[in-house]
């Protein structure tokens, strides 16, 4: 038998990570941060193994997915990507197992299997367990103050904003008046885009879907069905009901714009609910506003 000589070369048996990252929550639309993160090569033919700190990884050809400072999507929940070693190792479900796993781009609880993996198989067994996984929205908000502000305008019928349509008239912007919001707010900072929307509610309404773009081609009825659905996920207290209910799967058939079938859904809001809902006009204009914008400059935010 000819001699075995050791390779003039390392070769790499496994990388392990042995300090995770110094954050390790994340919601949609954060950008990842590995600060503090460091990984174990182990090598064949008796080399030492070597620690490796995140400025270095580069040096040794290892990368992560997603990368450092990237900015995460619903894409990149993947929770097999989730592991910690020392007497052995966790895997969770792939997310293509739709038995156990929720689609990628999903937000709410749902069912995993997580499967304890032992390092010493000879004296230790596989156990797999079934967990529940809540994946938040991540709506950003922003607070807004208490205070007084002039809404509305002083229109006329000269006015081209005077009639909203050829029967509704404006009067909700007309005259002009005071009005005091005697409670701080919170708003959504930018409107609801078409991903974040199909996130909650499984489909979009707009006939031109583009992910990034404002979800549109959805009735006062689909916003506040949508609120609820968002609320339930981020584990809040809804703030719609109908026929005394807030499981908007229980309301029915969502009514046509316009439709006569629209008297029959009398739907309430509890003020008092923790969950999201839409603004009021006097919210909304306070918001679009600021403390200093006039009435005009809304007509272009609308």
């Amino acid at each position: 038998m000819p001699a075995i000589s050791k390779p003039p070369y390392k070769v790499v048996a496994n990388v392990i990570i042995t300090v995770q990252p110094n954050k390790l929550e994340y919601t949609y639309g954060d950008t990842l941060d590995l600060t503090g993160l460091e990984v174990a090569i182990f090598y064949d033919y008796g080399d030492p193994a070597e620690i490796i700190k995140l400025a270095d990884l580069a040096k040794y050809f290892i990368t992560t997915s997603p990368a450092n400072g990237d900015i995460l999507t619903f894409v990149d929940i993947d929770l097999s990507a989730h592991t910690n070693n020392g007497n052995g190792w966790f895997k969770w479900d792939a997310p293509g197992d739709r038995k156990y796993t929720s689609e990628i781009a999903s937000v709410g609880m749902f069912e995993h299997r997580m499967t304890f993996i032992p390092n010493d198989h000879g004296n230790y067994e596989s156990y797999t367990v079934r967990v529940n996984v809540r994946v938040t929205s991540g709506v950003e908000m922003v607070r807004v103050e208490a205070g007084t502000f002039t809404m509305g305008d002083d229109l006329d019928e000269d006015d081209e904003y005077y009639y909203l349509d050829s029967s509704l008239e404006y009067k909700y912007a007309s005259p002009e008046h005071e009005v005091t919001l005697t409670k701080a707010f919170k708003i959504g900072k930018y409107e609801i885009t078409q991903e974040e929307y199909i996130a909650v509610m499984g489909k979009s309404t707009s006939p031109h879907p583009i992910s990034n773009l404002p979800i549109n081609n959805l009735t006062w009825f689909d916003a506040a069905i949508f609120c609820n659905r968002l609320s339930e996920a981020d584990s809040l207290t809804p703030a719609y009901s109908l026929n005394g209910t807030t499981d908007t799967r229980k309301w029915g058939s969502v009514p046509d714009l316009g439709g006569t079938n629209t008297r029959d859904w009398d739907v309430e809001c509890d003020w008092t609910a923790n969950g999201y809902r839409l603004p009021t006009e006097a919210q909304w204009e306070y918001a679009a506003k600021g403390d200093y914008l006039a009435w005009k400059t809304t007509e272009v935010c609308n």
